[in-house]
Formats: C-alpha cells, sequence, structure tokens
C-alpha cells in the first residue's frame, strides 16, 4: 500500500501543499486568542467574534457539492488558501477588534475550501483500494506534523517578534501557495467522476 503511495507523484505534491497550507493556517488560528487579547479584546469578544466566524461555514458545507462542481478539487483548494492568506495578511494590519471580526469571515471559506479540498483530491487521485491509507497519510502530515511545526514556529515569532510580523509572514505564504495551486497540482482527470 504505502510503496504505491510513494510512487503516486500527484498525492506526494498534495501532501507538499497541504504541509505548507497548515503550516500557514494552524499556527495563526491556534493563536488567534492571544491576537484578539493583544488589541484589546478579552474572552467575552473571542466568543462573540467566533460566531459570525462559524455561521458563514453551515451555508459553504452546503454548497460545497456545487462549489465542488464548479471549481473542482484545486480549486477548492486554492480559494480555501487565499482566504487565509487574505486573513491572515490583512490582520497583520488591524488595530481594531471590529476590522478583525470582519476579516474572521474568511475562517469558513478556509476551513471548506482547504479541508474538504484537500479531501476530494486525495479521492480523486489515490487508488480506490488505498483512500483511506491516502486520507490517513493527508491528515498526519497536514493536520498533524505541519500544525505542529506550525505552532511551535509562529508561537516562537509571536513571542519575538510580534503577532502583525506573525500574521504577515503567514498571510503573504498562504497567498503564494493558494496563487500557485495550479502550478503545484496537477488536474486529476477525475473531477467530476465521484
Amino acid at each position: 500500500g504505502f510503496t504505491r503511495l510513494a510512487r503516486n507523484g500527484p498525492l506526494l505534491r498534495l501532501l507538499a501543499y497541504a504541509f505548507c497550507a497548515y503550516l500557514f493556517v494552524n499556527g495563526p488560528i491556534q493563536l488567534f486568542p492571544l491576537f484578539v487579547r493583544s488589541l484589546g479584546g478579552g474572552l467575552d469578544v473571542l466568543s462573540r467574534m467566533w460566531v459570525p466566524m462559524l455561521l458563514l461555514e453551515i451555508p459553504l458545507m452546503a454548497w460545497v457539492g456545487g462549489l465542488r462542481l464548479r471549481l473542482g478539487a484545486r480549486g477548492l483548494l486554492a480559494m480555501g488558501v487565499i482566504a487565509s492568506g487574505l486573513r491572515w495578511a490583512g490582520s497583520a494590519f488591524v488595530h481594531d477588534l471590529p476590522v478583525a471580526a470582519v476579516l474572521g469571515v474568511l475562517h469558513g471559506v478556509t476551513v471548506v475550501g482547504l479541508g474538504i479540498g484537500a479531501t476530494v483530491y486525495v479521492e480523486e487521485i489515490v487508488p480506490d483500494d488505498l483512500r483511506s491509507t491516502g486520507q490517513g497519510l493527508l491528515a498526519a502530515i497536514g493536520l498533524g506534523l505541519a500544525g505542529i511545526v506550525s505552532n511551535l514556529v509562529c508561537g516562537w515569532l509571536f513571542d519575538h517578534v510580534g503577532a502583525q510580523a506573525t500574521y504577515f509572514g503567514c498571510g503573504i505564504g498562504a497567498l503564494v501557495l493558494g496563487l500557485a495551486t495550479p502550478l503545484v497540482l496537477p488536474k486529476t482527470g477525475r473531477e467530476h467522476a465521484i
């Protein structure tokens, strides 16, 4: 199983892409409560900011099938990573909580685009008998390994260079990766087969 997956070029590209994407996404979202505090907000403000962020996820999840048909897996991925890049790069210039809350709406786009897009891409490029293993690898590399590295690096950066520089770096990284999606990830040939 693993040997066949190790020879699957599109999967290896996706794993590298997912590692980079989650590297730019995970740390900033985990540090978001500290970012809100740096802008003068407390726990009550943070909890109110999460409501619109999560509310957008509901219709996006309902429409994800139609979005997938229109954009394909690569389009969903690009949409999610670019949304994250816009959010974090924009947050670097935010000095008040209402603007941070508006940018937070992009969270739902990120979750649906990156999370669903990566899962669908694996479904389209991995042989049917190895789909579970492919999804497991995606989670281990993206959410697992990249999440750990992102949280450690962003935590250090947040403490040593500040919130704005950390968010700007992650935002620019995500924007570049999102815009490069068509160059990094090949077409699957199964865009509408699943």
